[in-house]
């Protein structure tokens, strides 16, 4: 059965409406949408930064985490369509808090978001090998070293973006980027053609197509023994994105799951035009590379004990809990983290879990009061 969510978003960002009024409001089906700015005041602790845009939505949804994802997939429809329709750049919307709204309920779940990254991953850099890849790039005939150059910028991008459709094209452009490199690399045509059976499904009769490729990465697809299972999914995903024939919002679960593979096949490319040894620390990195960085955010879940869904927060505000301080400690080989809390809830409350993004990392409240 299905619940309503409200879930409370930040946007960073300068915008007007016409005509002017204190909240803007659109409707969805099952989720609402409403813009209200704010300058210094609780919004802006919560949001980290002094001023911008509260969103909020009050969605039905059946779990939270859904909510949360279709909070997001009508919020990007109304950015990018504010990008459309004024030609300016529209950020992504941080999600600050998610809460159970339903009338009657006497337990309701609530999960706050916070993003001062005392877990993230610091990049760990060999000063040597840095400057030796460097020269590498550098050394190599203009047209290759641009095609080079623009493919680790590509490969940045990748794992620097937070849209799993947006990393996969960056790694995707990466190893386009290569193509010719790679072919002169592996002594072949930059352009291949491959004879592929098939079957027609009316007559049962079978026939061969005869399809183009790019000869470069086609031949990096086989010399690093992509599974080809793996490589089917990947070129799905590529002609989906790339030729609009798919919802793109069922494409998320999956070109999430490949990330990983089509990452490493472009860190391999460069490192065999450049003649390195692969990584095996990069590796284990790129097993992770998601849209949820390592350690961007860590969240506090309680159980708000209140049957009326009016009354929880305090002065008319939502209920949030502001963070006092968040230190971190080692033990045996794990960071314990333990944040204090000032709880501005009008109720009382159960703490039921804590987590941080892309790590399994003990994160204990300490003195919730």
């Amino acid at each position: 059965m299905a619940s309503r969510f409200l879930v409370l978003m930040a946007l960073d960002a300068r915008m007007t409406f016409s005509p002017k009024c204190d909240q803007y409001s659109f409707q969805f089906p099952t989720v609402s949408l409403s813009f209200c700015e704010f300058t210094g005041s609780r919004m802006a602790v919560l949001a980290g930064f002094s001023e911008g845009w509260a969103i909020e939505a009050v969605v039905e949804e059946t779990d939270i985490d859904l909510a949360i994802r279709k909070t997001n997939d009508f919020l990007e429809l109304l950015l990018s369509s504010v990008s459309f329709h004024s030609g300016l750049g529209m950020p992504k919307a941080k999600l600050i808090l998610v809460y159970d709204i339903t009338k009657g309920e006497e337990k309701r779940f609530f999960r706050q978001y916070f993003y001062d990254r005392i877990f993230s991953e610091p990049a760990s850099v060999n000063l040597e090998r840095l400057k030796g890849d460097v020269k590498k790039i550098l050394t190599g005939s203009d047209q290759e070293s641009n095609r080079i150059l623009r493919a680790i910028r590509w490969f940045r991008k990748g794992l620097f973006h937070d849209d799993p459709l947006d990393q996969f094209l960056a790694f995707w452009h990466g190893l386009e980027s290569l193509n010719s490199p790679l072919a002169r690399k592996f002594g072949i045509e930059k352009k291949a053609t491959t004879r592929i059976e098939r079957t027609c499904p009316l007559c049962n009769k079978t026939y061969f197509d005869l399809i183009d490729s790019k000869g470069g990465i086609a031949e990096l697809f086989e010399k690093t023994n992509v599974d080809p299972v793996m490589k089917r999914k990947i070129n799905h995903i590529r002609n989906a994105i790339s030729h609009g024939f798919q919802d793109v919002t069922s494409l998320y679960g999956p070109a999430i799951e490949v990330l990983p593979a089509v990452s490493r096949l472009l860190y391999q490319g460069i490192s065999f035009v450049l003649d390195l040894a692969p990584n095996k620390s990069v590796f284990q990195n790129l097993e992770r590379a998601s849209p949820i960085k390592i350690g961007d955010f860590y969240f506090l879940e309680v159980f708000l004990l209140k049957s009326d869904e009016a009354a929880l927060g305090k002065a008319g505000f939502h209920p949030y809990f502001l963070q006092i301080e968040a230190n971190t400690e080692t033990s045996e080989g794990k960071i314990v983290a333990k944040p204090t809390f000032r709880p501005f809830v009008d109720c009382a409350y159960q703490v039921y879990a804590t987590g941080v993004s892309g790590r399994n990392i003990d994160l204990t409240v300490n003195g919730t009061s």
